[in-house]
C-alpha cells in the first residue's frame, strides 16, 4: 500500500501501476500538515485502486472517515481535481 503519495509524478505513479500497488490517502492529515494533496485524478487514470484513511488522531484531530470522505471532495475542487 502507498501512503500519502502527495509528491507522487507521472513516474511514480507508472510504478505502483505495474506492480500493482493500492493507494491511501488522507486529505485531512495532508492539508492539517500542509505537505499537499495526491494526485487522485491521475490515479484514477491509472485505474490506481485508491482507499482513504485518517492517519491518525495526532495529525488529524479525528478518526472519522466520512469526514475525510467529504473533505476530499470538497479539497479536490480547491486544487483543481474533479473525482
Amino acid at each position: 500500500i502507498g501512503v500519502h503519495l502527495v509528491q507522487s509524478d507521472d513516474e511514480d505513479l507508472a510504478i505502483l501501476r505495474d506492480n500493482d500497488v493500492n493507494v491511501s490517502i488522507c486529505p485531512v492529515s495532508n492539508s492539517k500538515l500542509r505537505n499537499g494533496f495526491p494526485p487522485v485524478d491521475e490515479m484514477m487514470k491509472l485505474n490506481l485502486k485508491i482507499g482513504v484513511g485518517t492517519d491518525g488522531a495526532w495529525s488529524n484531530n479525528s478518526l472519522d472517515l466520512w469526514k475525510e470522505f467529504s473533505y476530499m471532495a470538497l479539497a479536490s475542487r480547491i486544487v483543481g481535481r474533479e473525482f
